[in-house]
């Protein structure tokens, strides 16, 4: 079965590669000049539609294989990491000034 696909890719002025919504009738840019690339993110947008709950498996994946401690943190850490992390910048800033 041939669907219709949502996004065509288009180069604009030779220079950037942006996707065509078919839906919206907008430009989105992929911020790329390679064209390999370019497909591989256009085809990742025409399957993000196509099987949400499937996509949001892999985002789970991809995101436990970049930070393997995501299983494990909990909320209170992450708050905790972020103050921690306001008080450096809070540091450094006062340091900067005297």
């Amino acid at each position: 079965m041939n669907m219709k696909l949502r996004y065509r890719l288009f180069l604009r002025r030779k220079s950037v590669y942006y996707a065509f919504d078919d839906t919206t009738k907008t430009f989105t840019s992929l911020k790329t000049k390679d064209k390999a690339e370019a497909a591989r993110l256009l085809m990742a947008m025409n399957e993000a539609g196509k099987q949400p709950a499937m996509n949001l498996s892999l985002a789970r994946v991809y995101l436990r294989h970049s930070d393997p401690m995501v299983s494990v943190r909990t909320w209170p850490r992450v708050r905790w990491q972020g103050c921690e992390f306001v008080l450096q910048l809070f540091d450094s800033e006062s340091l900067q000034k005297s």
